[in-house]
C-alpha cells in the first residue's frame, strides 16, 4: 500500500528541487550575477577582536569575488567602536570602502556612543538606518546573501 503522505513530501521536494535547479540555470545562461554576489555581514559584537576578524574575512570575500560583489556589513548597537572616526579599524574600514564594500550604522551606534562617553564621529562614509535588524531583512528581500560572521 502507497503512504499517500511520502508520496506527497516526495512530490513537493521534486517540485522544489526543480524550481531552485531552472531558476538556477536559467540565471546562469542569462548572465545574471552569474558572478557577482550579494552578501550582508552583521557585525553586533563590541570584542575588537571579533570586529578585526570580521573585516579581515570582509576583505578576504572581495579578493575572492575580485571585488565582484557588493558587500555590505551593518553594525548594530556594541558595534560602536568598528565604526568610530578615530578608532581602531578605521583604516581598514577606510580601504575596504574604497573596494567598494558599503559600512552601515544603525541609530544605537551614536546613542551607545553618547552613553559611554566617546566622540560619536564615525568613519566619512558610513551610512546611517534607524533599526538595523530591519535593514538586514530588507536586504535579504533584494536577494542578498547572510554571511554570519560571529566569533
Amino acid at each position: 500500500m502507497i503512504n499517500i503522505n511520502k508520496l506527497y513530501k516526495s512530490l513537493f521536494s521534486a517540485i522544489v528541487a526543480f524550481g531552485l535547479l531552472t531558476g538556477s540555470a536559467s540565471a546562469m545562461m542569462d548572465g545574471s550575477n552569474a558572478d557577482h554576489a550579494k552578501i550582508v555581514v552583521q557585525m553586533s559584537s563590541n570584542d575588537a577582536r571579533a570586529q578585526g576578524r570580521t573585516l579581515k574575512r570582509v576583505g578576504w570575500v572581495m579578493d575572492e569575488f575580485k571585488d565582484k560583489a557588493t558587500l555590505e556589513v551593518v553594525a548594530i548597537g556594541p558595534a560602536f567602536s568598528m565604526l568610530a572616526k578615530d578608532g581602531k579599524y578605521a583604516k581598514n574600514i577606510t580601504k575596504l570602502m574604497k573596494r567598494g564594500v558599503v559600512f552601515t550604522a544603525d541609530a544605537s551606534i551614536q546613542k551607545m556612543m553618547k552613553k559611554h562617553k566617546l566622540p560619536t564621529d564615525l568613519v566619512a562614509g558610513v551610512k546611517h538606518v534607524k533599526v538595523g535588524p530591519a535593514h538586514i531583512v530588507k536586504l535579504q528581500m533584494q536577494d542578498y546573501k547572510y554571511l554570519a560572521l560571529f566569533f
